[in-house]
């Protein structure tokens, strides 16, 4: 459950500290207090996008910072697998948003990216606002429910898996049934492509060497100049060779007086030597190395093919050769599409049956759960003050889609002698609020999200039916703990903890404070709800009868 909410520069809430006990909390103010900054605040807190402009006028970040303990089993089993420890069943989770737009979130000092966070908030907390009693209007959120109430996910997963594979198969067959005319284009194309690349014969070595060639060519005349200069240099008259043979006979005359002198005559004869064959290299580079106006044509001929086909067909000689390949796959494809619609025809029809098989197994166990759902949630309607209310699911066959091929629709009389018909076109806002309570009464598991909250669950309603709804919201709370945002004094004198949330103002700023309530608090908050800014002495009676009421109920 939700132990503790620090808040900090989150819109006009500049500053609060919140403790929450177990059971059934009630949120209440007067309109634009700051109840749903409040609410707000604990989105934040679970992943949930929240907009920069909530952060307070004049500050660099808002922070949220929720303390959760006694988690149950089934959530600290999730946290594990998510691959979070957990100690003695509590967690700490922070997030800051930055006016420029940047998000820090921790999970008990960890960071944590913002994805791990709206999945741990949905084990943490459930939030349900006035939008989703309105989301009870679209039937094509009805399956959804159903299906949650059967506990089917894992059948339903096996149908969506057939069911995009038999997509998948079907689109192919799709694009190997094209028009035979854009199918011949195609292949002309592809013949092209392919043979184009083909008989151009590109690798990336062959590129380079000719690069090298080129440049070679190019600067023939001042490399032959140069070799020659260097060659006549090494054997000219009076060149290193020359010069080299003198020094060599030099140290010869004298090498028999030093062990010493014998060493430097070697290296002298060996440096002679190498000079030798050097003077041959030079020599034969020069024979060998002749210009070719012809040879540097061919290459610059050879070198504009890899530059266009490079320009066609990628940035690189791999890409155009992956290009070519990739042609000649695929018109092999279209080759062979015959053949392969044969094989695809079978596996459509492998996959039809297994879909169908599934399909009929998801109908069967959505039939059984809408009897037991029925029954329960008129159950749930008849205490909520709605005796003669009838619920009936509708589940009728469909073309097969996502979700299977059943059409589910929740059908209400919310009187005796009245039609079923779809919600959409009967239910009133307080119908849809109790509809709604109803089925979080029903669907909620131990698996479930162990901190309820709920926006203006009264919505619509009043008197006996707000009574109603307060028992209920306290059935609840025994299973997990609940927190209300409510105006009506029925509801909140049924709260086992009891928060006024008020706007002042000070030094020309508004502020929202937080305030835990007493009995003699309570008893202030619910006359004003009753009664207004000055509520009279029989308000004030009456709110302290509701609380004894509320308390002997």
């Amino acid at each position: 459950m939700l132990f503790h909410l620090h808040i900090e520069n989150m819109a006009v809430i500049e500053k609060c500290d919140i403790s929450f006990c177990d059971g059934f909390i009630a949120l209440t103010g007067e309109t634009g207090a700051g109840k749903s900054i409040l609410l707000n605040s604990i989105r934040m807190i679970i992943g949930e996008r929240i907009s920069r402009d909530l952060i307070r006028s004049g500050c660099e970040k808002a922070v949220v910072t929720a303390t959760f303990c006694n988690l149950s089993d089934g959530v600290v089993h999730c946290l594990k697998e998510l691959g979070l420890e957990v100690e003695d069943g509590e967690l700490i989770l922070r997030r800051e948003i930055s006016i420029d737009g940047k998000n820090q979130i921790r999970f008990n000092g960890v960071p944590l990216p913002l994805a791990m966070l709206r999945q741990i908030g949905g084990l943490l907390v459930d939030i349900h606002g006035q939008h989703d009693s309105r989301s009870l209007l679209d039937s094509a959120l009805h399956v959804d429910y159903l299906d949650h109430y059967a506990g089917i996910e894992v059948l339903r997963q096996e149908y969506n898996t057939v069911f995009t594979a038999l997509r998948r198969v079907q689109r192919e067959m799709e694009q190997l049934r094209t028009d035979e005319a854009e199918k011949q284009y195609r292949m002309e194309y592809l013949q092209f492509t392919a043979d184009e690349i083909s008989a151009a014969g590109l690798s990336e070595a062959e590129e380079e060497q000719l690069r090298r060639r080129r440049t070679v060519l190019v600067n023939f005349e001042r490399i032959a100049r140069s070799i020659g200069s260097c060659r006549e240099s090494l054997s000219g008259d009076n060149g290193a060779r020359d010069r080299i043979a003198v020094a060599l006979e030099a140290v010869k005359a004298v090498e028999s007086f030093s062990p010493e002198l014998e060493s430097l005559c070697s290296r002298l004869t060996d440096l002679s030597d190498s000079l030798e064959d050097l003077i041959r290299e030079l020599g034969g580079q020069i024979e060998e190395d002749t210009f070719d106006p012809e040879e540097l044509e061919q290459i610059e001929a050879r070198l504009d093919l890899f530059y266009r086909l490079k320009q066609k067909y990628g940035g690189s000689v791999r890409a155009v050769l992956e290009r070519g390949k990739a042609a000649q796959e695929e018109l092999n494809t279209i080759l062979c599409s015959d053949q392969r619609l044969i094989e695809l025809s079978a596996r459509q029809t492998a996959l039809e049956e297994q879909l169908d098989n599934c399909s009929g197994r998801l109908t069967e166990a959505r039939r059984e759960a809408a009897c037991r759902l029925e029954k329960e949630i008129e159950a749930q309607m008849h205490f909520l003050d709605m005796p003669g209310a009838v619920f009936q699911v509708s589940i009728t066959p469909c073309v097969p889609g996502a979700t299977g091929a059943d059409q589910v629709v929740f059908l209400l009389s919310a009187n005796v002698g009245e039609e079923v018909r779809p919600l959409a076109k009967i239910a009133s806002g307080g119908e849809l609020s109790r509809i709604m309570l109803s089925l979080k009464a029903v669907l909620i598991s131990e698996n479930e999200a162990q901190t309820l909250v709920f926006d203006e669950i009264d919505t619509g309603v009043s008197g006996k039916a707000a009574e109603k709804i307060a028992l209920k919201l306290r059935e609840l709370s025994r299973r997990g703990q609940v927190l209300v945002v409510t105006h009506l004094a029925q509801i909140a004198a049924y709260a086992k903890q009891h928060f006024r949330i008020e706007k002042q103002e000070r030094d020309g700023r508004t502020f929202t404070a937080v305030y835990p309530l007493d009995h003699s608090g309570r008893r202030e908050e619910l006359a004003r709800i009753m009664g207004g800014l000055t509520p009279g002495q029989a308000t004030y009676k009456a709110a302290e009868e509701f609380l004894l009421s509320a308390d002997k109920k």
